[in-house]
Parts: C-alpha cells; structure tokens; sequence
C-alpha cells in the first residue's frame, strides 16, 4: 500500500514538473509581449507568476517524493550561505531576494534532471524551438510594438524588449527580451535537439536552421559557441583524443582573461572604434578588457573578498538594480558578461572550485549515449559563451543547465 502510495505522489509531481516546465519555456520564449501586454492591462505582477511556479513545484515534489538530490541540497545551502553574506554586505534584503529570484530556473532544472527532458518531451521541445524560431524570422520583416518598451522596478529601468543595432546592423531579439537572450534560447534548445536528433540528416538541419537564426541575432559568442558544437558533432574524427580537456582548457581561458585585464587594465585602452565587420571584430573582448571585467572584479574584492565573492546580489542585474542609487557606475559593469566573474561574484572561489568539478563530469563523455553527449556539449556551449556573457541570467537557458548538471553527475555517480 505504502509503494503504491509513493508511486503515485511520483506520477503527481513528475506531471506536475513537466506542465510547469512547458509553461516556463512557452513564458520565456513569448516574454516581451506578455511582459507589454500584462503592464499596459495594469496586472503586470501576472507575468511572474510562472517563475514562482518552479519554486513552488520543487516544494510540492519534496514534499509528496520526500527525496532531494544531493547537487540541489548544495545549491540551497550555497545559496543560502551567499545570501547571509549578501545580506552583511549590502544591507538590502530586496537586492538579495531578486538574485535569488533569477537563480529559481536553475534550482528547478538541478532538482528534476532529465525527467523533463525524456519521456517523449522531444516533439514539444521542436514545437518550442519552432516558435523561438519564428519570433526571430518575423522580426526580420516586422518590427514588434513592444520593442524599446521599457518598465519601472523601484526606481529602476527594466527593458522589456530591448532594441539596438551593432555596426548599423538590426540585432533581432524575436518575442524575447534582446537579441542576446533570444541568442540563449536558440542555444540552449538547439544543442540538446542537435544532440539527441537520431539521424544525422535531422541533427545537420537543426544545427544549420539554428545557426542561421543565431546570425540574425549577432550574439557572437552563441555563434561561435554552437560553431564548435557542430564541428566536433560532425568533423572531429579523433573524438577519443583530448576531448576531456577541452572543458578544462576553456574554462581555464574563461578565468585568465578577466584576471589579466585586471593586471593590465591600465595599459589598455578602449578607443570606441566602430570599423569593420560586426562578426571578426575584436572589440566585443577588448571591450570588457578594457573596462567592464576589471570593474566587476574590483568591485567584488572591495566589497566581499576572495573566499566568498560579493553574496547574492553582488553581480547581475540585481547590483545594476538596488545598487545603482549608491553608485552611479553599477549599470556600467554589473552585467560582468563572464561566466567565472558572475560565479565568483555570487560564491567566491567554492563557486568557481564547483565549476571545475563540473566540467571534470561532463568530459566524461560516452558517444553511444544521447544524453552524454549533450552533456558534453551543452557544457560546452555555456563555457564558450561564458567567456563573453553571463548565462545565469537568461531563465530560459538556465533551466537547461541545471538539468546539464543534474545529468552529468548521475551518469558519472553511475558509472562507479
């Protein structure tokens, strides 16, 4: 009677997950018109309501299943240690709670894992891929009512579709919030469908459609990193050879750059230049040599240290958001644009140490295995990307990664 009991309250959640799960994505991909249409009715508190559905759904499972992950009860005391510290820091229990709030799509990826992935979610993961899809086409053609829109969140300006241009060139963010978060989203649900596609032909459209789509965007870095995914899905013979240091040797890039432009930020200098083509330019990374990567890091040393970084709400767009009124410069450099600086800024160095530790699991790669092999590269694309943007603030992509993480250690735990 008790299993029977237990099954059940399985079945419940697992159903449960996989509703809100679609719910999220079908949230994320539509974001900027809910986001206008919901602020223009005068109920835009609607709009985060999905994101508290992951929250809540977590709780729901735990206590039906009475079962939590290890990688989740860490995250949670991670957090909630970040927080404490956040909170000393910065006094503002708002700055420290909206961080959190970002972190939510993560939390709920690492608890369910490849649940919400398998069990025939493949086709309603295309039917998503589909209409990210055609959100980016349309706005080749159209341009959307809500783009520029901005709102008010106490005090401070949020985009709710962000509308700009690089080297004269349309950035096209889709039904998304910018160009970049699109850029995320294609990324993310791309490689896992590129991945786990069972025939090679399939797995080449995806990727060929994706890229496409990628260019409209003009996020280099989600180019460049779905570039690498394909040429070794589909070139590298060698698959055996020093494909389990790849992770480690880009990861160590992703943490040498922004610490030697903090060395030498002084001899560098950002000259604005805006010749040349958008895509071979170089000046996305001297960019934030010059200026933004030794900002945030100055900035996470001063107000915390190396031990525990600056606490929840010391890097992102939370900092851009409360803090801003203390100083004017957060905006400027709050944003981090690297994966190492926003994992050192929220964990310190136990941050980055879990960094490592990841990309030792994923590289343990088994090319008869779907679900290995998107490990691998999924860990690879937000590694890529990493080194230029800040995937733990796109929800969408987030998700993904926690399921990332969730996957990579069961396999490797079941392979003792």
């Amino acid at each position: 009677m008790i299993n029977i009991y237990t099954s059940a309250n399985k079945t419940t959640s697992l159903s449960m997950a996989r509703a809100v799960f679609v719910i999220f994505l079908l949230w994320s991909t539509f974001y900027a018109p809910l986001k206008w249409i919901l602020n223009l009715a005068g109920v835009g508190f609607l709009f985060y309501i999905p994101k508290f559905a992951l929250l809540i759904s977590i709780i729901v499972s735990v206590f039906l299943t009475r079962k939590i992950n290890k990688q989740t009860v860490f995250f949670i005391i991670a957090v909630f240690i970040s927080s404490i510290y956040g909170l000393y820091v910065f006094g503002n229990l708002s700055q420290v709670l909206f961080c959190i709030y970002i972190l939510v799509p993560f939390a709920f990826g690492l608890y369910y894992g490849e649940k919400l992935i398998n069990g025939g979610m493949y086709k309603t993961l295309i039917i998503i891929w589909a209409m990210i899809s055609i959100g980016v086409l349309l706005n080749v053609v159209i341009q959307y009512p809500w783009a520029g829109a901005v709102m008010d969140i106490d005090g401070g300006a949020i985009y709710i579709a962000k509308e700009w241009t690089t080297y004269d060139v349309t950035r096209y963010a889709g039904f998304s919030v910018a160009s970049y978060s699109v850029a995320t989203q294609l990324l993310a649900i791309g490689v896992y469908l590129i991945c786990v596609a069972k025939t090679k032909k399939i797995k080449v459209i995806f990727f060929v459609v994706t890229f496409i789509l990628l260019v409209l965007t003009t996020t280099k870095g989600a180019i460049f990193s779905l570039a690498a995914v394909g040429l070794l899905l589909f070139f590298y013979t060698n698959k055996k050879i020093m494909l389990h240091k790849i992770l480690i040797i880009v990861l160590i890039i992703d943490i040498i750059l922004p610490i030697l432009s903090l060395s030498y930020s002084d001899s560098l200098v950002y000259s604005g230049n805006r010749g040349g083509s958008w895509l071979l330019t170089t000046e996305t990374i001297y960019e934030r040599m010059t200026w933004m990567w030794p900002e945030s890091l100055s900035f996470i040393l001063h107000k915390g240290n190396v031990i525990m970084g600056a606490g929840m709400g010391g890097i992102g767009t939370a900092l851009s958001l409360f803090y801003q009124q203390f100083d004017e410069n957060a905006l400027r450099f709050a944003s981090a644009d690297n994966i190492f600086i926003y994992t050192f800024g929220l964990f310190g160095v136990l941050g980055v140490i879990a960094l490592f530790v990841l990309c030792k699991k994923a590289s343990k790669i088994n090319w008869q295995d779907d679900l290995s092999i998107y490990v691998y590269m999924s860990t690879l694309s937000m590694l890529l990307f990493g080194l230029v943007g800040a995937p733990f603030e796109r929800e969408f992509w987030l998700v993904f990664l926690g399921i990332t993480i969730q996957i990579a250690f069961k396999n490797t735990n079941q392979a003792k």
